[in-house]
């Protein structure tokens, strides 16, 4: 009786109507809390919120297709093979499209343990600065890497990601972590 009374229902008329505004409502709170907005424009990283979910320290990884440089963009081309330009100086330019583009670029990250994050130094990704926070001298919760069309990863200056592992991502699998050794082929995914 009790899984009856909280079981998913259709509602009809405005029922209906006020089912639909709070998923609505609480999709875009849960976008605008991954976005994090506060007065400096940094958030802290999630890596440092340990949860009954996970102990384990994770990372954010932003997968892209392609970056370059013009005179005052970066162009980067995302997943869906989308191209977008971050401006060097993009705060500059107003709140609304800093935010715009803090949460397209939120839409193509993953969270993955720590240890299987790609290598990436905070040097490497100055140039998304404005848009994520990139830890401080201990720590570097956010990291950069490109997946090419056969799902492979590679680091942002297409070399190995990873020492010892072969990185991966499609959209059925996820993000995919392969130890690369002889006597074992094991495989963690996420």
């Amino acid at each position: 009786m009790l899984e009856a009374t909280y079981a998913d229902q259709d509602e009809v008329g405005i029922l209906n109507k006020c089912k639909v505004d709070v998923i609505a409502k609480r999709e875009k709170l849960s976008g605008l809390a991954r976005v994090g907005i506060s007065t400096g424009g940094k958030t802290l990283p999630e890596s440092k919120a340990t949860t009954r979910y996970s102990e384990t320290e994770s990372c954010e990884v932003l997968l892209i297709r392609k970056r370059s440089f013009d005179e005052a963009d970066t162009i980067l081309t995302l997943l869906n093979s989308e191209t977008i330009r971050l401006p060097r100086y993009c705060k500059s330019k107003g709140l609304k499209q800093w935010r715009s583009l803090a949460a397209e670029l939120q839409q193509n990250v993953v969270l993955v343990p720590e240890y299987l994050a790609p290598s990436t130094t905070v040097i490497q990704i100055q140039w998304i600065k404005d848009f994520v926070y990139l830890g401080d001298g201990d720590e570097s919760p956010f990291r950069v890497a490109i997946v090419h069309n056969n799902g492979s990863i590679s680091g942002l200056d297409h070399g190995n990601a990873l020492k010892g592992y072969e990185l991966s991502y499609t959209p059925e699998l996820g993000y995919t972590a392969r130890k690369v050794c002889k006597e074992d082929s094991s495989t963690d995914q996420w």
